[in-house]
């Protein structure tokens, strides 16, 4: 589907979740420990020596751990609906209408910045997102934006 057209239709949604290394290397020793547990315990049960049950003991240990690490970090999650902008990061939901006139937007290379009237920036980089196609939403509503100011300007000033 084309971005620009997808992009136009009302009910298009985009979820962009931003690449997390460490996330990485705690599933793949969640597996590891996962299967030490398996392991440790059928051996257990055949063999009954001292090792194989400390196997399973430490990889039960190691699967818990890294299940509850897995738990606590959460991704950056940049949520588009329509004209609204939600990006979680760190416990915290900073949401953005960007058909709003009062909503800033900054726009450096690589980098787009939200922030309300006075409030902090929110800052969104390419490498968290697809690029092409959340620069080409948020440049599509940014016109609706100004247009909105422009009405708005020459109703207050009449």
């Amino acid at each position: 589907m084309d971005p620009k057209s997808a992009r136009r239709s009302r009910g298009t949604d985009y979820v962009f979740v931003a690449p997390d290394p460490g996330r990485r290397v705690l599933r793949v020793t969640l597996f590891l420990a996962l299967v030490g547990l398996c392991v440790g315990v059928t051996l257990s049960f055949s063999d009954r020596t001292l090792w194989t049950m400390l196997l399973a003991g430490v990889s039960a240990v190691g699967l818990v751990v890294c299940w509850a690490m897995l738990q606590s970090s959460i991704p950056q999650r940049i949520t588009v609906q329509g004209a609204v902008v939600q990006i979680r990061r760190d416990g915290r939901v900073d949401t953005f209408d960007l058909e709003d006139p009062a909503v800033d937007i900054r726009v450096k290379d690589g980098e787009i910045a939200f922030a309300h009237y006075m409030d902090r920036w929110v800052v969104v980089r390419s490498k968290d997102v697809d690029w092409k196609v959340f620069s080409d939403v948020v440049m599509y509503y940014q016109n609706k934006a100004d247009r909105n100011a422009e009405e708005r300007d020459r109703r207050f000033n009449r």
